[in-house]
């Protein structure tokens, strides 16, 4: 398994989701967010984070960068 699948964890996932969900309608406060949660590696967070974004899960997250294509000659 590559590395960038190794970080998919539906454990974190479903704790990220909880936390939104406590903290509805507002963004998740810093205080509620458990201390081993912050012990994440940030690299995993965030594509954790993007994930649940691109599947509609949650709103704001992270911002994305628009892929494009470089097609010099």
């Amino acid at each position: 398994m590559n590395d960038s699948l190794a970080n998919f964890d539906r454990n974190l996932q479903f704790e990220l989701l909880e936390l939104a969900v406590y903290d509805y309608p507002d963004v998740i406060e810093t205080e509620n967010i458990p201390d081993h949660s912050r012990l994440v590696d940030k690299k995993k967070l965030l594509q954790n984070i993007a994930y649940l974004q691109e599947e509609g899960l949650v709103k704001g997250g992270i911002p994305f960068r628009k892929r494009t294509c470089n097609t010099s000659d």
